[in-house]
């Protein structure tokens, strides 16, 4: 919860933050992955 809360209080995009979790070079299966669950 704290790293979301200092991405908002950063003014991240979802974009950013998809780039800094890498989930837009494997086009989203990341996702589907059993550790999202």
């Amino acid at each position: 919860n704290g790293q979301l809360f200092s991405w908002l209080d950063n003014r991240k995009s979802v974009d950013d933050v998809f780039k800094l979790l890498k989930l837009r070079r494997d086009k989203y299966l990341a996702l589907a992955s059993r550790k999202m669950e």
